[in-house]
């Protein structure tokens, strides 16, 4: 199986699919010897990726809360894989051992996870660089979580 992959919006979106990107170059600069890959799906494509490519790997880190529902539907077919959501959580009554809230806390104190921290960051002002800040701090944890095991 594969190490770890940041599924998120298509790079040559621009915008907020950059984010993702650039803080899976920069992880990847860090830490060389580890895999990681950035995999780019539309929101809509995403649960047919899931079905195929889910289980082929240790870890998915999932960028955006538009990608909740692809999560909702697919965690449960992949009890291997380890998810950690970014800018959004999973439904709290739907816990599963094998899915992780990438909270703002951990990284940009003065934000909130969820829409509610996707408001907040994404359209009043968070610098770009702070924004790759969080994706690459959770991506470089999830990568010792998964090197440790």
């Amino acid at each position: 199986r594969r190490a770890s992959a940041v599924l998120g919006l298509p790079c040559e979106q621009g915008g907020f699919a950059t984010i993702a990107c650039n803080a899976v170059v920069r992880a990847a600069a860090l830490y060389p010897m580890d895999q990681l890959e950035h995999i780019g799906v539309e929101e809509d494509e995403c649960e047919s990726w899931m079905t195929t490519h889910g289980s082929h790997y240790r870890s998915i880190i999932i960028v955006g809360p538009f990608f909740q529902k692809c999560l909702v539907e697919s965690f449960r077919a992949h009890p291997t894989t380890r998810f950690t959501t970014v800018d959004f959580c999973h439904p709290p009554e739907m816990s599963a051992d094998n899915v992780k809230c990438g909270e703002f806390q951990n990284t940009l104190p003065n934000l909130d996870w969820g829409f509610k921290g996707y408001l907040t960051s994404y359209t009043q002002g968070v610098p770009y660089q702070a924004k790759i800040d969080l994706v690459t701090s959770i991506t470089v944890k999830e990568l010792a979580r998964v090197r440790a095991r």
